[in-house]
């Protein structure tokens, strides 16, 4: 039986690595909020986290949807811990639950899984593929020359962040506002990635699930980001659609990739989801590119709803996460009080 938890700033929690990480009011909204979205991939039977004073409305809302998961705020000890990510605060949450503590990772292997979350992973990446990597930097004066190295055009960003925080542009950007921003966020996470800025035209994740530090592709993932690059929804449906839409043979890419997961995570005993971010561009001449890892989510995404609304519930549409409530047309996932997350079927 697993205890599944959503804790979706757990990129977040991973940025400040702390047992008792104080999430900001935007993130307690949206965990609370889709506090009950594993229902959509839990198992008969399986248990879900939820607040203590969300308890009661949780359990009336599955019992009205008749479905077979069950909230709650304590588990047995040896219940099968299910986060939509790993961190000292995630596992601290399950602690606090009642799971035992031999049955969650020791801080040796959350450190692990840490690392492998940081954005050089994506610079092991690209050199496993033979493509020109991203650049790591350790200070405002290194920053500056490799954006200038790259026609003053470039992305920065930080080694954990979510939805498209901590990810910003260079262009437009004064010299003095740009060194001091750079500088704040190095003194701040130690490092900065800095990526060519691409045009960008379509979004689009691999997923996998891994077991034992064996990655496994599990479907692809059709999502959409706002100009900011905060994630705002998923197109729901298969993966020939999905290559068809995107105009490439997706699924051979994402097969090409496992073999790099499987040597990224070699030794780190992690199991579960995995996500690698991707999108189409075009280059300079106007041709149709692929980045095949702007980032690797060492967690569950959105895109594994998306996939579990298409794979186990037949359902093909667009699926929204906003904030208030609902636009006409589409069915709730989940109850929400300040974040509304739905669905509108094809």
């Amino acid at each position: 039986m697993k205890l599944h938890l959503f804790n979706p700033d757990n990129d977040l929690a991973l940025a400040a690595d702390l047992e008792y990480y104080t999430p900001s009011k935007a993130a307690v909204a949206l965990r609370r909020s889709g506090s009950l979205l594993p229902w959509l991939w839990a198992d008969d039977g399986d248990m879900i986290l939820v607040a203590e004073d969300m308890l009661s409305g949780a359990e009336d809302w599955c019992r009205s949807k008749r479905l077979s998961v069950k909230p709650v705020v304590a588990s047995p000890a040896m219940a099968e811990a299910s986060p939509w990510g790993w961190s000292k605060a995630a596992r601290r949450a399950f602690l606090n639950a009642g799971v035992a503590a031999e049955c969650l990772p020791d801080d040796s292997r959350l450190a692990t899984w840490r690392n492998i979350s940081h954005r050089r992973s994506t610079i092991l990446i690209h050199n496993m593929l033979g493509l020109t990597p991203p650049v790591e930097v350790f200070s405002a004066e290194e920053a500056l020359e490799e954006v200038n190295r790259l026609g003053g055009r470039a992305m920065v960003k930080l080694p954990w962040s979510s939805s498209g925080r901590g990810v910003w542009p260079t262009a437009g950007i004064a010299q003095p506002k740009f060194m001091a921003r750079v500088s704040g966020e190095i003194n701040h996470a130690g490092s900065v990635m800095i990526e060519p800025w691409r045009y960008k035209i379509i979004d689009f994740a691999a997923l996998y699930v891994v077991k034992s530090g064996v990655a496994e592709f599990a479907g692809l993932s059709l999502f959409k980001t706002s100009q900011s690059g905060a994630y705002s929804g998923n197109i729901v449906m298969g993966d020939r659609k999905i290559s068809d839409y995107l105009g490439i043979d997706a699924t051979a890419i994402a097969s090409e990739m496992t073999g790099c997961l499987d040597n990224l995570l070699e030794g780190s005993g992690y199991s579960g989801m995995i996500g690698v971010d991707m999108m189409t561009y075009r280059d300079d001449n106007g041709n149709l590119t692929v980045e095949p890892c702007v980032e690797i989510n060492l967690r569950s995404t959105m895109g594994f709803a998306a996939l579990a609304l298409n794979r186990r519930h037949n359902i093909e549409g667009e699926m929204i996460v906003v904030p208030g409530a609902l636009p006409p047309g589409y069915e709730p996932l989940v109850p929400g009080e300040k974040f509304a997350i739905g669905v509108r079927k094809f």
